[in-house]
């Protein structure tokens, strides 16, 4: 029973239906969520990737965790060891990362993660060249941003009155 339970809420949290969750875990006395979920879930959240990566390899190790992430894995996922799931879990975390350096514009740091983080646990080329395509549309977008300001600051400049001498 508590498998299908297991099923219903990761269903219901992962169309961010939080209340809901929130409700069928009290109603059915099951935790869904560790502590140690919780804490990995806010550091996620606040972009703390190197406490991230620890805090999911000890989530991958805690046996109760990775007995919760099979049991997830039966709900319409292929049934996996904890290796591969691990690899995933952290490519997609060093995706994250990768997309938040690209929208703060860190374009640098951003393609650092790319060529050494990313690649080191995704051996998908095609993969990781459409993710390359987003440093080109984030610098086009920059250009065009500051070719405009230029251009709105040329325009200011000409209607600005001209001191008499």
């Amino acid at each position: 029973m508590s498998d299908l339970i297991l099923c219903w809420w990761r269903n219901i949290f992962s169309h961010l239906l939080r209340e809901s969750a929130n409700t069928l875990e009290e109603e059915s006395g099951f935790v869904m969520e560790s502590p140690d979920v919780l804490r990995f879930r806010r550091l996620v959240l606040d972009g703390r990737w190197s406490e991230t990566e620890k805090e999911l390899s000890n989530l991958v190790s805690d046996e109760s965790e990775l007995r919760r992430v099979r049991t997830f894995q039966t709900c319409g996922h292929r049934q996996r060891g904890a290796e591969p799931y691990l690899q995933e879990a952290r490519f997609l975390l060093r995706r994250q990362k990768y997309l938040e350096l690209l929208e703060a514009q860190s374009i640098n740091e951003a393609l650092h993660v790319l060529r050494t983080e990313l690649a080191s646990v995704n051996n998908d080329d095609e993969e990781l060249h459409s993710l390359s395509r987003f440093v080109n549309y984030v610098w086009s977008i920059h250009q065009c941003s500051h070719q405009l300001r230029s251009q709105f600051d040329h325009v200011l400049e000409c209607r600005r009155p001209q001191k008499e001498s």
